[in-house]
């Protein structure tokens, strides 16, 4: 079933107006397309960075990031004697 439908929307990465024959099309070519993905994940990256800073200098290193995960997910502390 292909859509008769074209809809004018502007590319995420480059900011242009683009005919657009889907409703969750963000980008106008296969090369934005890639482009936006790259950008979107390095932002992500930036900011996993940050939270991972934030957290060592809260805690002044003396807990690992992997130790503060295993510790929030557990739902009750227990103490073995």
């Amino acid at each position: 079933m292909s859509s008769n439908i074209e809809i004018v929307k502007i590319c995420e990465y480059c900011k242009k107006d683009f005919l657009s024959k889907k409703l969750t099309s963000q980008c106008c070519s296969p090369n934005c397309s890639k482009r936006f993905y790259a950008l979107k994940k390095r932002n992500g990256n930036i900011v996993q960075v940050e939270q991972e800073t934030a957290l060592k200098r809260k805690y002044k290193a003396t807990i690992s990031i992997e130790q503060l995960a295993l510790i929030n997910a557990k739902e009750l502390l227990t103490l073995k004697v």
